[in-house]
C-alpha cells in the first residue's frame, strides 16, 4: 500500500501477507489480565447480537467466523492482549475467541459487563472492530496505526464517509477515554452505540487503494456481516480480493477459475496452507523424476496442473487469513522444482548441447529473479510492476508456466530437443528485457531518491543520449 501510516511502538508493521501463524488452538488462554500497564495496547471485539438466533460474530467467511478473522487482524498488528465484549446466548462465539486466541498465543480477557469491560481496558489504549465487521487489513493500518490518533484527547471512530457516521465500524480508544457511560451500551449495540458527541470521526474513504501484495488497485473491503448470507458475499469478495494483478497469461486467464473452486472447496477444511505447498512441491518432484524418465507428456501434464495448485496456497492464506512464517519458503520450493525439471530433461537428453541450454535456463532465469529482488529491495516495489511496459512484457515474459506452455507443440510432435532449446532462448531474452527495465527503472529511483544522484547521473550522461533533450 502506498500509505503508509508511522506505526507506534505497540505495533508492528502489517507488511502484505505478513500474518501469525502461531501454535495449537488447545493451549489454555487466561480469562482475566494482569494489573494494566500505562501506554499498553489492547484490542476490543464484540459478541452481543444475535441474526436468526445466532450470534454475529460467528457468522462465517472467508473459511472461519468473523470473530476470529477480526483477532486474527488485531494479532497482526502486533495486539497480544485481547478483551472480549462478551453479551448472553454467546457461548459459541466465546468458544471460537478462545480457539483463536489460543492459537495465537494471545490473552483473553472476557468481559460480560460495563463494568468488566471499563475494567479491563482501564489505563490502556484500546482498539476496537465492531462486531460483524468485515474489513480491509490496509484500513486497520491506516487507521490503528496513526499514533496521533491513539494519543486524542477523546475517542475515535473510524468510518468510511464523515456525513453517514453510522458506518463507523472501527475505534480508536485512547488510555482513558472508555468510560463506563460508553461501554454501558455497547452490549446492546457494539460500536454503534457510542454517541457522536462523545467522539471525533476520521474519514478513511480517501485511502489509496493500490495493494503492493496484489500488484493492482484493489477497492477497499468494508461489509458489516448481519446474515449468513452476508458471510458468503464476504466470502465472494475475499476471494477476490485474493486474487493478483501482474502474472504471465497462463495464471492470469486460465488458472483463477481452478483456483476459486478449489479455495472454496477447502476453506472449511482442517487442510493449511502449507499442507498445499508440502503437496504441490512433492508433485513438482515427481513430475521432474518423470522428465529424467523420458515420460515427458505425464511430466508436462503434472507440470501445467501444478500451475493453479501452486496458486492455491497463497490464495488460501489470503481468503482465510492462515499465514505462517514459513510461508515465504514456498517460493524457494517453486524453484528448486522447476529448475530441478529443467536439470532432468536435461539427463534424459543427455548430451552437451543439452546441458549448455539446461546451463541457460537456470542461470538467466536465477539472474533475473536476483535482480528483480535486488530492485525490491532497494526501491520497495516489483520490477514487473513498475510500469505500462513492465506489466505488459509479465504477460508473456518467460517463467515456468509460459516455458511449460511453450513445450507444449514440440512435445505432441515429439520435438522436445527443440522445444528444450526454444525455452533457454526464452529465458535469455526474458534476462536482458527485464535487465534493460532495471537500469532504466533504477536509475529513475535514484533519481527521485536523491538529487546528488540525480545530478551525477546527469552530469556523466553519453553525449549521444543528450541530443534532443
Amino acid at each position: 500500500m502506498k500509505y503508509s501510516p508511522p506505526l507506534s511502538p505497540g505495533l508492528k508493521s502489517l507488511s502484505g501477507d505478513a500474518l501469525a501463524d502461531a501454535a495449537s488452538a488447545e493451549a489454555g488462554v487466561a480469562m482475566a489480565g494482569p494489573a494494566p500497564h500505562p501506554g499498553e495496547i489492547v484490542g476490543l471485539v464484540f459478541a452481543v447480537s444475535l441474526a436468526d438466533g445466532a450470534p454475529v460474530s460467528s457468522l462465517r467467511t472467508g473459511g472461519i467466523p468473523i470473530i476470529r478473522r477480526q483477532i486474527r487482524q488485531l494479532h497482526a498488528l502486533g495486539v497480544t492482549r485481547v478483551v472480549l465484549a462478551l453479551g448472553e446466548g454467546q457461548g459459541l462465539a466465546l468458544d471460537h475467541a478462545r480457539r483463536e486466541a489460543a492459537r495465537d498465543q494471545l490473552e483473553l480477557t472476557v468481559a460480560d459487563s460495563a463494568e468488566k469491560l471499563t475494567d479491563s481496558v482501564a489505563g490502556r489504549t484500546a482498539l476496537a472492530i465492531d462486531e460483524g465487521l468485515l474489513v480491509d487489513e490496509r484500513m486497520l493500518l491506516a487507521f490503528f496505526g496513526d499514533v496521533g490518533l491513539q494519543s486524542a484527547p477523546r475517542p475515535v471512530l473510524a468510518t468510511r464517509d464523515v456525513v453517514k457516521t453510522q458506518s463507523a465500524g472501527l475505534a480508536i480508544f485512547p488510555a482513558g477515554t472508555l468510560t463506563r457511560t460508553l461501554t454501558s451500551g455497547m452490549f446492546g449495540q457494539g460500536l454503534e452505540s457510542v454517541s457522536a458527541s462523545a467522539v471525533q470521526h476520521h474519514d478513511l474513504s480517501s485511502l489509496d487503494d493500490y495493494a503492493p501484495a496484489r500488484r493492482r488497485h484493489l477497492p477497499m473491503v468494508w461489509l458489516p456481516l448481519r446474515s449468513a448470507a452476508d458471510g458468503r458475499a464476504g466470502t465472494a469478495v475475499l476471494l477476490e480480493s485474493a486474487q493478483k494483478g501482474c502474472l504471465d497469461w497462463p495464471a492470469r486467464f486460465f488458472h483463477p477459475p481452478l483456483e476459486n473452486l478449489l479455495t472454496r472447496l477447502l476453506l472449511p477444511t482442517p487442510i493449511t496452507p502449507n499442507m498445499v505447498s508440502v503437496f504441490v512441491f512433492l508433485l513438482g518432484l515427481y513430475a521432474a523424476w518423470c522428465f529424467a524418465n523420458g515420460a515427458w507428456p505425464l511430466a508436462l501434464a503434472l507440470v501445467l496442473v501444478i500451475g493453479p495448485l501452486d496458486g492455491l496456497d497463497g490464495k488460501l492464506a489470503r481468503t482465510r487469513l492462515d499465514f505462517s512464517p514459513y510461508g515465504d519458503l514456498e517460493h524457494v520450493a517453486d524453484k528448486i522444482v522447476e529448475y530441478a525439471c529443467y536439470l532432468c530433461m536435461a539427463a534424459w537428453l543427455n548430451d552437451g548441447w543439452a546441458w549448455a541450454a539446461c546451463a541457460l535456463i537456470v542461470l538467466f532465469a536465477l539472474a533475473e529473479v536476483v535482480q528483480g529482488e535486488f530492485y525490491r529491495r532497494v526501491t520497495g516495489g516489483q520490477l514487473d510492476d513498475a510500469g505500462t511496459i513492465e506489466r505488459r512484457f509479465r504477460l508473456v515474459s518467460g517463467r515456468r508456466n509460459t516455458f511449460m506452455w511453450t513445450l507444449i507443440p514440440f512435445v505432441l510432435l515429439g520435438a522436445w530437443e527443440a522445444g528444450f532449446v526454444m525455452i533457454a532462448i526464452y529465458s535469455v531474452i526474458t534476462f536482458f528485457f527485464m535487465q534493460w527495465r532495471f537500469f532504466i527503472r533504477l536509475g529513475q529511483a535514484a533519481r527521485e531518491a536523491s538529487p546528488v544522484m540525480a545530478a551525477n547521473l546527469r552530469r556523466t550522461d553519453y553525449a549521444f543520449l543528450k541530443k534532443g533533450k
